[in-house]
């Protein structure tokens, strides 16, 4: 998932900005993963990024609905980025951890 921005990032890097893209890169950097429950918060926090920049999107667990991109933002990375974000959703389905 974090590759997955990543390379979000950089493809969009020219529309995003270098403040941005930088500061966007330092967030992810410092992200923690280590439960379902901050996978699917970072994943959240990725579509929100990605809708500031101008992605109009529902996403839920196995579901893509893309409404909008940003002409200037690159569609295929974004479908990408998206399906992934999905995929990540699916984790609220497991069992609560102990």
């Amino acid at each position: 998932m974090i590759s997955n921005f990543k390379t979000w990032l950089e493809t969009n890097r020219e529309i995003i900005g270098d403040k941005w893209y930088s500061q966007l890169l330092k967030e992810t950097k410092k992200a923690d993963t280590d439960t379902a429950g901050r996978i699917i918060g970072l994943s959240l926090w990725m579509l929100n990024m990605a809708a500031n920049l101008g992605v109009a999107a529902g996403v839920g667990p196995n579901t893509v609905n893309l409404q909008h991109v940003n002409p200037k933002i690159d569609r295929e990375s974004t479908e990408k980025l998206l399906h992934v974000i999905s995929s990540c959703l699916c984790l609220q389905y497991l069992p609560k951890e102990r």
